[in-house]
């Protein structure tokens, strides 16, 4: 009887306050009339709020009747049985409660453990991309030097055969390059 006391008080405290908030809107939009121009969009959303609060109390409406007849009901079957014989604030107890919070302080730890692996994995993809960068920077860097240099042999008009030394030259340096960036990758 005092779990429906309660909970029939908790629902009027419920009712009250969406009255208290509908009454308080009601207000705005009196006072809105001076300004209906200005305030129109602002008076379409207090009256679609008020719907909703209108809603939401027949509803609150509906729970406190269909709760008061399963009440009625339990109350009803369970005359017999005397209040001493159910202890409820044993289930608030430590020893209750333990194996609970002990769960939760396992799921915890397995949550923050995977958290952990993934800020790793992510600060090591984020180390690998800035090195990837910096050797994309140079070997753009590198590209372009080279096409200068082709660009400045073609300019300067030299004959062919100096002009076929300068492009072995180039290659020689190019495979040098290769090389140097592959011992360094093995």
């Amino acid at each position: 009887r005092e779990k429906k006391k309660k909970l029939r008080n908790q629902i009027k405290i419920q009712i009250q306050m969406i009255g208290a908030k509908n009454e308080a809107l009601s207000s705005n939009i009196i006072k809105g009339d001076d300004k209906q121009e200005q305030n129109q969009l602002s008076n379409i959303q207090l009256l679609n709020e008020i719907k909703v609060l209108k809603k939401e109390v027949s509803f609150l409406n509906n729970l406190n009747s269909r709760l008061g007849k399963q009440l009625k009901i339990q109350l009803s079957n369970n005359e017999n049985i005397n209040d001493m014989d159910f202890n409820y604030t044993r289930i608030n107890e430590l020893p209750y409660l333990e194996q609970l919070l002990m769960a939760y302080d396992e799921k915890i730890e397995i949550i923050e453990l995977s958290l952990q692996n993934v800020y790793e994995d992510f600060r090591e993809i984020q180390k690998k991309s800035e090195v990837i960068v910096e050797e994309n920077n140079y070997l753009q860097d590198q590209l372009k030097k080279k096409c200068q240099e082709i660009q400045q042999l073609q300019i300067d008009g030299m004959p062919l055969q100096n002009m076929a030394l300068n492009f072995q030259k180039l290659e020689r340096e190019d495979l040098n390059e290769r090389i140097i960036l592959l011992t360094q990758e093995n």
